[in-house]
């Protein structure tokens, strides 16, 4: 049940989190660079599962895709119920229709 919630949360907020995961990367590689190798602090930034590298900090880019992938499906939808709800009929979308359309793009 509460990881459902979590799972909710960034789904909804997802461009907070991906702006929040953005940040983690910039500065871990930051900390990274700024090591130069004295200490065991290594960033991998990976698209894929199967990096063979062990390291402290591991940031892989598929956590992130679950989330951005509902995110923009529920923003899909969001724009495109007005238009299928304007153009159900076989009249002309009435003003009211227009303008929700308008409201919801901007």
């Amino acid at each position: 049940p509460d990881s459902l919630f979590v799972k909710q949360a960034l789904e909804g907020e997802y461009p907070k989190f991906l702006r929040l995961y953005l940040d983690l990367c910039k500065r871990l590689q930051a900390l990274s660079n700024q090591s130069n190798g004295q200490s065991e602090v290594k960033l991998i930034i990976s698209t894929d599962s199967t990096t063979a590298e062990t390291s402290v900090f591991q940031i892989n880019r598929e956590v992130v895709v679950e989330f951005e992938n509902a995110y923009l499906s529920r923003s899909v939808s969001r724009l495109l119920d007005p238009v299928h709800l304007m153009f159900s009929g076989e009249t002309v979308p009435s003003h009211e229709e227009v303008d929700s359309l308008i409201r919801t793009i901007t």
